[in-house]
């Protein structure tokens, strides 16, 4: 690979990956900083100019008392620095902005992002260039290679980068390629502590619409973390040591058009996530647009347990590894049989055993129904599931289970207590929302109860982008078990389900093609242990007979 290709990939890596792709203003903002440094004006940008030009704002706009494009510059700073503090550069040619400076530039790891470069291991230091690192400004590109404005800007764009660099870098090789060592932790993971902020941008912090959505959000969050298994909120006067930070910037577009921007950090200050929603609703549609952001992010298999995870090497050492390990593993789709049965045998006295014991009940029970039965109320796991849901009523996760069985048996009235017990505890696990609200289609209705179900199961399908396999598969199979095949979609494929080898990953796959391939379906052992209610197998199945009957006379199922 030659220079030129590998900072026109660097540039498209950064566009293609999920903090971008989920970061429309971010994205648009990096195309606009480049296309100037592309027609030799980025040193000379103003505010205002980026706000209408780039962003899209008014020509009322007014950078003396809008910090608008302030905010979002320093959003693009972060993003990239989120970027490399998770990808290493290609060639050593990171693309960074200067505080207080709009021009984008290139130059090496060690210049454009210090602090990272000070994690990089040994091994890789004395791998890296001999020469001292420099700094080159994208812009100011020279006559010849301006005149060509007919190409594709991004190819333009890179170009612009590679002339800029080439007077600088030379021709570097692959081994040149710097890399953040992975930091393991010291010792057990404990619960880590995390602090909220919630800021306007474009409307005043004692704008009513800004307070409104703030306190809601802000209630929101801390009765996640109030009930959290995984973090704990701290307020300022808190005497804990390098907590998480969780940045929310609400900001008004337009009357009718708000962004909201997270932003997750960790105790090092790294961003190690982005997220942006959007919403022409200002009402409870917003609030409930931004809760869901929030869920993705705080839930036990969110993107903070994520991070946890990707800390424990090896055996979990404490009750909250083991929680986190086997909430990211099994929503991944991954073996957890080994180090569950570890974790109830070593933490029998930990808050989390009743979790630990319902994982592995519900295992035994999904292999109980793989044939297609339904969960005999008969079975050793059902006197011990009901054992302990009476010792430890509160639990959610037991609670679920006992519901999901008692539907499988259609006993519909007998499981509205669970389930109620199940979606008032605070802490939200989606995918098992999701699987109840599938099992529930297979009981008679009250009132307006079955449009009820049918929006949740579409508001959480459709909800989360960056879905784990457990919760995508639930949603997929709610889809089609209320005949919407219409908003399958492979543009929503999760970015987990490409590596997911399991038999969930393979129905994901299953049900992404139903209505594009002539095969059987032949997934039916999966499909049984995630649904349980034979009336809702027997539905399902038939929608997806109808939707492949569409594309084909052959005969499946």
């Amino acid at each position: 690979m030659n220079l030129a290709e590998s900072i026109e990939a660097e540039i498209s890596a950064i566009l293609a990956s999920p903090i971008f792709e989920r970061a429309r203003m971010q994205s648009k903002l990096l195309r606009y900083l480049a296309l100037k440094a592309v027609e030799g004006t980025g040193a000379h940008l103003t505010q205002y100019e980026i706000a209408t030009e780039g962003l899209g704002r008014n020509a009322d706009f007014d950078d003396a008392t809008d910090s608008y494009v302030r905010v979002h510059v320093s959003r693009l700073r972060t993003s990239l620095r989120g970027y490399y503090a998770r990808h290493q550069p290609l060639r050593n040619a990171c693309i960074y902005l200067r505080p207080g400076s709009y021009r984008l530039r290139a130059g090496s790891f060690e210049v454009a992002y210090p602090n990272l470069a000070r994690r990089v291991s040994d091994r890789a230091r004395s791998a890296a260039v001999e020469a001292p690192p420099q700094s080159a400004i994208i812009g100011d590109i020279p006559a010849e290679v301006r005149v060509n404005k007919q190409k594709n800007i991004r190819q333009y764009v890179l170009l612009s980068v590679l002339v800029a660099a080439l007077g600088i870098w030379g021709i570097l090789t692959l081994s040149d390629i710097l890399k953040p060592s992975v930091v393991e932790a010291e010792g057990p993971l404990m619960r880590p502590g995390l602090s909220i902020s919630i800021n306007p941008v474009g409307f005043s912090s004692q704008d009513e619409d800004f307070k409104i959505i703030a306190s809601r959000l802000r209630a929101d969050a801390r009765d996640h973390l109030a009930k959290s298994l995984v973090a704990r909120h701290i307020r300022d006067d808190d005497e804990v040591t390098r907590p998480f930070a969780l940045e929310v910037t609400i900001a008004r577009e337009s009357q009718n058009q708000t962004v909201a921007n997270f932003t997750l950090y960790d105790p090092d200050g790294n961003p190690i996530y982005h997220g942006e929603r959007e919403s022409s609703d200002n009402g409870p549609g917003l609030v409930e647009n931004l809760e869901m952001e929030l869920n993705q992010i705080l839930s036990p298999p969110g993107i903070l347990s994520r991070h946890l995870a990707d800390q424990i090497s090896g055996a979990p050492r404490s009750d909250l590894e083991c929680f986190v390990m086997l909430e990211v593993g099994s929503s991944n789709d991954q073996a957890i049989s080994d180090p569950l049965q570890g974790c109830i045998d070593n933490h029998a006295n930990s808050s989390y055993y009743p979790y630990f014991v319902a994982r592995q009940l519900f295992g035994q029970m999904q292999a109980e129904v793989a044939d297609g039965s339904v969960v005999s109320m008969d079975s050793s796991q059902w006197e011990k599931l009901g054992a302990l849901v009476t010792e430890f009523p509160d639990n959610q996760y037991l609670n679920f289970l006992v519901a999901k069985a008692l539907l499988s048996n259609g006993r519909c009235d007998d499981a509205k207590v669970y389930i109620k017990r199940a979606s008032i505890q605070g802490t939200k696990f989606p995918a098992l929302e999701q699987s109840l609200n599938i099992e529930r289609l297979g009981c008679p209705f009250e009132d307006m109860e079955e449009s009820e179900i049918i929006e949740q199961i579409i508001r959480i399908a459709t909800s989360y982008d960056l879905a784990p396999p457990l919760l995508e598969v639930y949603s997929l199979i709610g889809l089609m078990a209320i005949n919407r095949p219409d908003l399958i979609s492979d543009t929503n494929t999760s970015v987990f389900s490409a590596v997911s080898g399991g038999g969930t990953g393979k129905l994901i796959v299953a049900l992404k093609s139903v209505s594009r391939t002539r095969s059987q379906f032949g997934q039916k052992d999966a499909f049984n242990r995630l649904v349980w209610n034979p009336k809702v197998r027997n539905q399902t199945f038939t929608n997806i007979k109808l939707v492949k009957k569409m594309h084909s006379s052959d005969k499946v199922l």
